[in-house]
C-alpha cells in the first residue's frame, strides 16, 4: 500500500492526507432521502459538509432547522442541522471550496422508459465547473453501466482537468433504506476509474460504513445495483403471482410463504401486495432493461416484472369494485397509506395514488389516513375528496363503505380498524382475521 501511495500526484497526495484526517470538506449535490443520509454520515465521520440542492422550498426547511425527511429524525440530523460544519446552498459557485463532491441526484426514466441523467449531467456539470486539482468525485446515483466512464468523465475533463492527476471519479451506489437500516449500518460498493481513485474513494467510505467493497470497474458497481433492485422486482412480481394462484385454489399465500420461508437455504421470503413503489423496484428495472436492449439482449423476465408491477395496482381496483357490489359511483373508500412504505412520508411511484385515480374516475369518493403523508401530493390532490389526511377512528371508519389497507404502517390501530370498519379490504394480507 505504501508504494501505491507514492504514485499520487501532489494535489491528491495532500487530498489523501485530508480524507484521512477528516478534514476534507465534502460537498453533497442532491439533498433528497439518499443525499441527505450520506451528508448526515460524511458529518458524523467528522468531515465539514456542504449541502446542495436546487430545490428553495427543501433549502428553506434546512435554513430553519426542519429535517425534510421525517423518517431521518434523530438525535444525529438534529446534530447536523445544529452543527458549524454543515450548511446548505443553492449557489453552485460554492462547489469549489469542497474536496470530495458527491452526486446524489434523482435518475428518473422519460415517457418512453429511457433514462433520463438530466440531473446527473447538470449536477456534474456543476461540479467540473468548480473542479480544482486534488478533488474527489463520486457518483451515487441509480443509473446503467457506462454511465461514470461515458456520461461523467468527458463533462470533468472539459476544462483540461486529468483524471488520476488532478482528480479522481469513482462509482460507489447507494443503498438507502428509508425507514430501515441507517446508512452508516449498509457495506458500500466502491469502484475507481483507475486506482488512485479507487483508493481515495476506498478511504473516504471506509470512515463512514462499516465494510467497503472494492469492485473491478464503475460498470460492475453501477450493473449490481441494477441488479440487486431487479431482484426484489422480480421476487415481489412472483409473489402477487403465487397470491393469484392460491386464490384460485382457496389457499393462504401468506401462510404458503411463511411456510416456505422456515428452510434456512435457498429462499428468501417477499410479500404479495398493491404493487411496489418507490424509485428502486418500478425505476431501476427500467435503466437494466434499457441497457440490455443498447446492448442488442431483451431481459425478457425483467420486462414481464414490471409489466405486471403496472398491473396490480388496477387488480385492487377490481377487488375494491367487486367488494361494492360492481358500482363505485358515490361509494366512499378509504385508503390506509400512500406512502410508498412503512414509517416513510415518500408517496414517490406508490401504487396507492394509481388505485386513488382509477377510483376517482369510477366516480367514488376517496379519501386517506397516513401517519406520515399529512397532506396528499399537489399532483394527485383531486383523485381525493380532501387532500388531508383523516384521523383513524371509529367516526371515519364507520364512515366508509369500504376501508382498504395499502401500506402496511405500525402506527395503524389494525384492531381497531377490524373491529368498526363496515367492509374491510387488505392488499397486505396482516389485518386481524
Amino acid at each position: 500500500m505504501g508504494s501505491e501511495l507514492r504514485t499520487l500526484s501532489l494535489p491528491l497526495e495532500e487530498l489523501r492526507d485530508r480524507i484521512a484526517s477528516r478534514e476534507a470538506k465534502v460537498a453533497v449535490i442532491g439533498l433528497g432521502a439518499v443525499g441527505f443520509a450520506i451528508a448526515r454520515a460524511a458529518h458524523a465521520a467528522g468531515h465539514p459538509v456542504l449541502g446542495h440542492d436546487i430545490d428553495p422550498n427543501l433549502l428553506a426547511r434546512l435554513g430553519e432547522g426542519t429535517c425534510p425527511h421525517p423518517h431521518m429524525a434523530s438525535e444525529e440530523t438534529t446534530a447536523l442541522m445544529e452543527s458549524e460544519r454543515f450548511e446548505v446552498t443553492g449557489d453552485p459557485a460554492r462547489l469549489c471550496e469542497a474536496e470530495v463532491i458527491l452526486i446524489c441526484v434523482p435518475t428518473p426514466v422519460d415517457e418512453e422508459g429511457a433514462p433520463d441523467l438530466s440531473a446527473v449531467e447538470a449536477a456534474t456539470d456543476a461540479a467540473s465547473a468548480a473542479l480544482q486539482p486534488g478533488r474527489l468525485i463520486v457518483l451515487e446515483s441509480t443509473t446503467w453501466p457506462g454511465t461514470t466512464r461515458e456520461v461523467v468523465l468527458p463533462r470533468l475533463e472539459v476544462f483540461e482537468q486529468s483524471l488520476g492527476k488532478d482528480f479522481c471519479l469513482a462509482y460507489s451506489p447507494e443503498r438507502e433504506d428509508p425507514g430501515g437500516h441507517s446508512t452508516e449500518d449498509i457495506p458500500r460498493l466502491v469502484a475507481g476509474m483507475d486506482e488512485a481513485s479507487l483508493e481515495l474513494a476506498l478511504l473516504f467510505y471506509a470512515a463512514i460504513v462499516p465494510t467497503v467493497h472494492a469492485v473491478d470497474s464503475p460498470e460492475t458497481a453501477e450493473c449490481a445495483k441494477l441488479f440487486e433492485n431487479t431482484f426484489r422486482s422480480v421476487n415481489i412480481a412472483l409473489a402477487n403471482e403465487l397470491k393469484d394462484i392460491c386464490d384460485g385454489m382457496g389457499i393462504d399465500a401468506n401462510a404458503v410463504i411463511k411456510a416456505a420461508a422456515t428452510k434456512p437455504f435457498g429462499f428468501m421470503p417477499f410479500q404479495p401486495g398493491p404493487g411496489p413503489g418507490g424509485h428502486c423496484i418500478p425505476i431501476d428495472p427500467q435503466y437494466l432493461s434499457w441497457a440490455a436492449r443498447k446492448a442488442g439482449k431483451v431481459a425478457e423476465l425483467v420486462e414481464l416484472a414490471s409489466k405486471k408491477h403496472k398491473l396490480q395496482p388496477l387488480k385492487v381496483v377490481d377487488e375494491i369494485r367487486e367488494a361494492l357490489g360492481g358500482d363505485l359511483m358515490g361509494k366512499q373508500v378509504l385508503l390506509l397509506g400512500i406512502a410508498y412504505k412503512p414509517g416513510v412520508a415518500s408517496t414517490c411511484e406508490s401504487p396507492a395514488l394509481v388505485i386513488a385515480h382509477e377510483l376517482t374516475k369510477e366516480g367514488a369518493l376517496v379519501s386517506f389516513s397516513d401517519p406520515f403523508v399529512r397532506r396528499a401530493p399537489v399532483e394527485h390532490a383531486s383523485d381525493f375528496i380532501s387532500d388531508q389526511s383523516l384521523a383513524l377512528d371509529a367516526k371515519s371508519l364507520g364512515a366508509q363503505d369500504v376501508c382498504v389497507l395499502i401500506t402496511k404502517h405500525s402506527e395503524f390501530d389494525l384492531d381497531l380498524v377490524a373491529e368498526t370498519a363496515t367492509r374491510m379490504l387488505d392488499t397486505r394480507g396482516c389485518l386481524p382475521q
